[in-house]
């Protein structure tokens, strides 16, 4: 401490603890500034003279300590406890109930398509053994009609060959009764030039025998000149 005339000056430092709830107390020293005090009036009495001593009180700074605690949590009650595990069993009873509709709904969408896909096979096998048995059928009515055709040839030919015959063989009898009835000398005298000849005359064919009959009219030798 210093004394001069007239003031006192006294250096002053606040000493601030704070302290915490779980935590050493930290401490913070601040200076401050000299406190000038006024000296106090003197006495009538000019020989004594006193000198007052001011009283200071120098501010003190209060830190209200904060505490925090962590105050448990009651347990949850048994109904609280059951009503969560209702909870939580409905989520999973309506999760496995819509998975297993959905694998139900899946299931009868790939029945349903199979079922289409048979149904579609069952058809198009019917159309093709449908088409088979069609082509098969007019197969067989070429076959049936080339067979009856073959054998209306066949008779057809036969008809003709038995008339060529049946013509023939009256041509021959004719050719015989008109060389019986014909002199020998008339038979040397008919005489063709060729098949042109015997056709304009009228008596083709000329059978081997008959008037005007020579082997170089009867080219394949068969007896039958012109024919």
């Amino acid at each position: 401490m210093r004394i001069r005339r007239g003031f006192i000056v006294l250096p002053i430092a606040f000493v601030i603890g704070a302290t915490g709830c779980s935590g050493p107390a930290s401490t913070t020293v601040v200076p401050q500034a000299p406190v000038k005090l006024v000296d106090a009036p003197a006495p009538a009495t000019p020989s004594t003279t006193a000198v007052a001593q001011p009283t200071t009180t120098p501010a003190t700074a209060t830190s209200v300590p904060t505490t925090t605690t962590n105050t448990p949590l009651p347990p949850p009650s048994a109904a609280a406890l059951a009503a969560v595990a209702a909870a939580k069993a409905k989520v999973d009873a309506d999760t496995k109930a819509k998975a297993l509709a959905a694998s139900k709904a899946q299931a009868a969408a790939a029945a349903q398509a199979l079922t289409k896909a048979k149904v579609k096979a069952a058809a198009v096998a019917r159309q093709k053994a449908a088409d088979a048995a069609q082509a098969k059928a007019t197969v067989a009515a070429k076959s049936k009609a080339a067979a009856q055709a073959k054998v209306r040839a066949t008779a057809q030919a036969k008809a003709a060959a038995a008339e060529r015959a049946r013509v023939a063989a009256v041509k021959a009898a004719a050719a015989r009764k008109a060389k019986a009835s014909t002199p020998p000398r008339a038979l040397a005298a008919t005489y063709y030039q060729n098949c042109t000849a015997v056709r304009a005359a009228g008596a083709d064919p000329i059978h081997r025998g008959e008037p005007g009959y020579s082997s170089k009219l009867d080219r394949d030798g068969d007896g039958v000149a012109c024919e």
